[in-house]
């Protein structure tokens, strides 16, 4: 390290060599840098910068020869400008001002044109008072009234005809466009002991289930632990397993903590018919 003073400070700091040797290294700090870069700039344009007076506030600043051919610098600070630019918006929308009268006090009060359409009070305490928020609330009760709508994900508003909609539409659905994380754990337990099966596989006309077993003629059921908690999806699983028994099939519902455990293998659910398996 190589000891040197500041040239704008004149403290002694130390620098390394390679620094020394690219021209580096003549100031102590970045503050020191811009002090002494300032004052060289000041010197400089000295002899060059002109007056010239303020347009906001009369006061005289001097300004490069430069910034006044190309129209700039006309105000002497940036608190000038602003008061400028403020008082020529505030003439120009007055030009502009639209008026209108409120809805609820029938004041009359200035808005800008884009807000024609639009604003019908002077204040929010108008449009409060006014109850207008209760206006779209009481056309979407009346346009909702006797109309129920296809809202996929929504539960409690179908009616009878369009849950039997539904039903039929999924159970035509020969190929499911996304199978669950649990369904895919299964499917591969399956697939891993070479076992045949259907998946989905369509109950009669009345259910959907996950996946058939032919050779033990059995139904496997993924139960998801929010939805099969669901109290209408409770009847239904009942309801189900109670149709699946009318119609001759064994049926087992593996819940979602059992297929997530490390340790889960399907032939061990499977154990009542693993010889015909085997």
């Amino acid at each position: 390290m190589v000891s040197v003073n500041c040239l704008n400070c004149e403290t002694p700091f130390s620098v390394p060599p390679s620094v020394l040797k690219y021209g580096g290294g003549k100031y102590c700090s970045r503050g020191c840098y811009n002090k002494n870069i300032s004052s060289n700039l000041i010197n400089h344009w000295a002899d060059k910068l002109i007056y010239s007076t303020c347009q906001e506030c009369g006061k005289q600043f001097q300004v490069s020869p430069a910034y006044l051919r190309d129209g700039r610098r006309k105000y002497c600070s940036l608190q000038c400008y602003n008061r400028n630019r403020s008082a020529v918006s505030k003439l120009k929308w007055s030009k502009l001002a639209i008026y209108k009268q409120c809805k609820n006090c029938g004041k009359t009060f200035r808005l800008s044109p884009y807000r024609k359409d639009t604003a019908k009070f002077c204040s929010y305490n108008c449009f409060h008072e006014f109850g207008w928020e209760d206006e779209p609330k009481k056309r979407q009760a009346k346009r909702m009234k006797g109309n129920i709508p296809w809202n996929k994900g929504k539960r409690g508003i179908y009616s009878a005809g369009t849950i039997e909609k539904i039903r039929s539409a999924r159970l035509r659905q020969k190929i499911l466009m996304t199978d669950t994380s649990i369904e895919i754990i299964v499917r591969q337990q399956l697939e891993k002991y070479k076992v045949l099966f259907e998946h989905p596989f369509n109950l009669g006309d009345r259910f959907q289930c996950d996946f058939y077993v032919p050779i033990l003629d059995l139904i496997v059921e993924c139960d998801g632990e929010y939805w099969h908690n669901l109290e209408e999806n409770k009847k239904r699983d009942k309801l189900k397993d109670a149709y699946a028994k009318k119609c001759g099939f064994d049926l087992i519902r593996l819940k979602e903590h059992q297929i997530k455990d490390p340790s889960f293998d399907i032939m061990t659910h499977l154990e009542k018919n693993i010889e015909a398996i085997l």
